[in-house]
This record gives structure tokens, C-alpha cells and sequence, in this order.
């Protein structure tokens, strides 16, 4: 739901899990325009968002007279303070060239998803994940420097099949996201500052995250949710070969964020069991939600807001159960991000 995100700015401005979405939507392109474009020139603008924030994309390209498919597609990133790196793997990808000027990314049904992260302060870990992209067509137009990815697929599906933490398996019942009926747009222009103009929309959103401890002990944690009429736009300013580790230095050179999520209705359920055997659990609903996120040089907000809300809840150390509904809910919050010398304020507003 949306009533009550937690979020704070991040170093790396795209997370390995959301790399893997974006990838397989197309979402890297430019403005719409008449020209032609070859596999070749989409690749390149398909790399160059990544190396843009710090990953370093590694391939095995081969050329026919019709198209580029690329293998061993590798991407890795270090991470915040030189605690050291993570890389993401992939299938393979076919760039084909339509013969009209346009450019189609062909990607297998179901592609897996190989991540791993090496860090020196803390455990290391790996997940296999499933990318499910049956059916989507993603077309690219416009011209090198201006390019437009258009995409639509009837579902669109990431799964957790295994979770490895310090080389010993974690058991994951069930972990998986899913988008139903998506389309969208992405576009983005190349000059001083990559700018990106993007908008997706899709029928619905559905999540499941299950697991029991791995010890043994009893405890288990279920936590599913579903949105409809799912509708996101935003637009993003990236500097050139910007430090991904110093984000003043890059919203100072140009770096901007602007992103709107509504939805027309939201459900959460959850149960919870501790090793003792106590026993938590609930749901929320709401008839419709927002969420925007806006990130410059001059500030960072978050903003949420929901109507006709209603939560239940119950507990073991709870005689009775508990519900609430309210009209209206939401916050907002403003943080300054810079030095200045003049005052600015810090504002949280909850209702």
C-alpha cells in the first residue's frame, strides 16, 4: 500500500532488483522522432543510462545482417563506501532490426536473473531470480541521440527461486511481484544532462513475500498485497560519468528526480508467527493512493496520501481486535539537501 512508505535516497540511483525490471520493460530511450535507428545505436543507448551511474557493462556481442544478440550480459557496480561490489547477470537479448527505421528487443520468455554482492563489512550474498516477459514487445524509434522505447506485454513477472547468505542456502517459501497488462513509453534525450520522460501503466500490481525460520523455531512471516489501475510517470536529469558515491557532487552537476505513482485501489495482508507461538496479523485497504518523490539540488520530498482507508488488526497479546477507517490519510516530507546560506526549513506534514 501506500499509506505508509519508507524510503530514503540511495547512492547507486538504480538498485540491482529494479535493473532487471528495467530492462526488461525497455525502459532506457529518448523523444520521439524521424529518423532511423540500427541494433547497434539502441545497444549503445541501452548501455549508456547504466555506465551513466557507475556500472560497468561487460557483453559478448555477434552481428548478422539483421541483428545483434547479445550473451553473458554483466553488470556490476561497487558499492557505497568502498564496501565492494555487486554484479548482475542476465540471458541473452536480440536487437532486430524492423526494416522501417525502428528497432524490436527480442528477450526469451523467461530469463534468469543471476545477482551477487561481495561486500567486505558484511556477509556476502547471491539470489537466482526468474524474469517472466512473455509476450512483451518492446519497439525503439527516434535517432541516436533521441530515442523512444515503446512496450506493452499482457504480464510481466520477477520471482526469488533461491537466496544464498554467506554461501549457506536461506529458504524462501515465496517472493514475487507481478504486473498485469502493462504499457508504457520511455524517452530520453542526449545532451549536456541524459534526460528521461517516462509513464507506465498496468491493470494491476500483485506481491507475496513468504518465509519460515530457518531455524526451525516456528516462526513465519506472510505478507501479500495487490493494486489496480496502476499508473506512474516521471522524468529524471543524469549528469555524464557522474560519481555514483558522491550524490552532493551530482545534484549539484544536474542530477533531478520526479516521479507520481496513483493507483485506484490497494489491499495488504499480513500474518505474522514469532518462535513463541504468538500469532499477529491484519489488512489494510484503500479506495485509491499517490505517491511522489522529487529529488534536486535544492531539496528531497516524499509526499503519500490514500482515501478511505481501513486497517484490522489483530494479536495474540491483544484481547480484542482492532479497526480503524479514515476518510483521508497521507504525509509529506521535505528535506534541504545542500549548503546554502540562506535558511531553508525542514517540513513533515501527517494527516
Amino acid at each position: 500500500e501506500m499509506e505508509r512508505p519508507i524510503m530514503k535516497p540511495r547512492t547507486a540511483f538504480i538498485t540491482p532488483t529494479a535493473a532487471a525490471i528495467v530492462i526488461a520493460s525497455g525502459i532506457f530511450s529518448g523523444t520521439t522522432a524521424c529518423a532511423d535507428v540500427t541494433p547497434q545505436q539502441v545497444w549503445e543507448s541501452f548501455k549508456a543510462p547504466l555506465e551513466g551511474v557507475g556500472y560497468t557493462v561487460t557483453a559478448t556481442e555477434n552481428s548478422t545482417a539483421n541483428n545483434l544478440t547479445i550473451s553473458d550480459l554483466e553488470m556490476s557496480f561497487p558499492l557505497p563506501e568502498d564496501d565492494g561490489t555487486a554484479r548482475i547477470t542476465l540471458g541473452s537479448l536480440t536487437f532486430h532490426d524492423n526494416h522501417d527505421g525502428t528497432v524490436a528487443i527480442q528477450m526469451p520468455a523467461s530469463m534468469p536473473v543471476l545477482i551477487n554482492s561481495t561486500p567486505r563489512k558484511s556477509k556476502p550474498f547471491s539470489a537466482k531470480l526468474s524474469l517472466d516477459t512473455a509476450g512483451l514487445v518492446t519497439t525503439v524509434s527516434g535517432q541516436p541521440d533521441d530515442m523512444t522505447y515503446s512496450y506493452s506485454a499482457p504480464s510481466l513477472g520477477l520471482a526469488l527461486d533461491q537466496l544464498m547468505v554467506d554461501d549457506a542456502p536461506v529458504k524462501v517459501d515465496q517472493a514475487m511481484l507481478s504486473l498485469t497488462n502493462l504499457s508504457g513509453t520511455s524517452a530520453m534525450t542526449k545532451a549536456a544532462l541524459r534526460t528521461m520522460q517516462q509513464s507506465l501503466r498496468a491493470d494491476g500490481l500483485t506481491y507475496v513475500l513468504e518465509f519460515t525460520d530457518p531455524e526451525g523455531k516456528g516462526g513465519h512471516v506472510l505478507m501479500q498485497g495487490d493494486l489496480t489501475g496502476l499508473n506512474s510517470t516521471g522524468t529524471s536529469a543524469t549528469p555524464e560519468n557522474f560519481d555514483p558515491n558522491d550524490l552532493s557532487a551530482a545534484l549539484k552537476a544536474g542530477l533531478a528526480v520526479d516521479v507520481v505513482i496513483t493507483h485506484t485501489g490497494g489491499t495488504t495482508a499480513f500474518a505474522f508467527t514469532d518462535n513463541e507461538g504468538q500469532d499477529t496479523g491484519g489488512q489494510t485497504r484503500s479506495g485509491s493512493g499517490r505517491l511522489s518523490v522529487l529529488m534536486n539540488a535544492d531539496q528531497l520530498s516524499y509526499a503519500a496520501a490514500a482515501t478511505d482507508t481501513s486497517v484490522d488488526f489483530q494479536s495474540s497479546d491483544l484481547p480484542f481486535p482492532v479497526a480503524l477507517d479514515m476518510a483521508k490519510t497521507g504525509f509529506s516530507l521535505r528535506i534541504p539537501v545542500g549548503k546554502s546560506h540562506e535558511p531553508h526549513g525542514l517540513c513533515l506534514l501527517s494527516r
